[in-house]
């Protein structure tokens, strides 16, 4: 069958894969991690192409498709590691087409296996009150201390988020309208009530 590999390697993917990596650490400076796990998803193709003795020019989305199986149910991975490797597979699929190593992008049309939605765990009552009460306050607290204390007590006592937060201004303080003799900080049309740290 034409696209069978000799049993010794596929050159022309050995290729690819030197070349997309020397890519991706010269051009677009990745991590050694990075690298590191590219190299060990691609790993795991070569030798998925090799027992189904496929070379990469020969491989079709069909091929690639089988190849998202497998990684679930005959290699036992997580959801998460199969998405990543597909993605390293397309990405390298891409930069051969783009490259005319390869004649076309057959993984272009193989779908990521999708992540499934999770909630953010909720911290422990007992978890928040550590985390505030590792914030300094008092007469030996500086600056930075009172910042950070007043950072954590704004983000759990509103529900903000990080972003939201760290994008108040000193404008958005109200000093005159007090609730519960705490100052307001309006953010978003919201007035919500600071502990005298913030």
């Amino acid at each position: 069958m034409s696209g069978e590999t000799d049993g010794e390697g596929d050159p022309v993917l050995d290729r690819l894969i030197h070349r997309w990596m020397r890519h991706l650490r010269v051009e677009r400076s990745l991590s050694r991690n990075t690298l590191d796990n590219y190299a060990r998803d691609l790993g795991r193709y070569r030798e998925w192409l090799r027992a189904q003795d496929l070379s990469v020019t020969a491989v079709g989305t069909g091929d690639l498709e089988r190849f998202v199986v497998d990684l679930r149910t005959g290699q036992g991975l997580a959801q998460r590691s199969a998405a990543r490797i597909i993605t390293t597979v397309r990405g390298v699929h891409r930069f051969g087409a783009a490259e005319g190593i390869l004649d076309g992008d057959v993984a272009a049309d193989v779908p990521v296996p999708r992540q499934p939605a999770s909630l953010p765990k909720a911290l422990s009552v007992d978890d928040v009150t550590a985390l505030i009460e590792a914030c300094p306050v008092g007469p030996a607290a500086g600056p930075l201390e009172l910042r950070d204390r007043a950072l954590v007590e704004m983000l759990y006592s509103t529900g903000a988020r990080v972003s939201e937060v760290l994008g108040l201004d000193i404008d958005d303080i109200d000093r005159d309208e007090r609730d519960g003799g705490a100052m307001a900080v309006s953010y978003t049309h919201l007035t919500l009530p600071s502990t005298p740290y913030v």
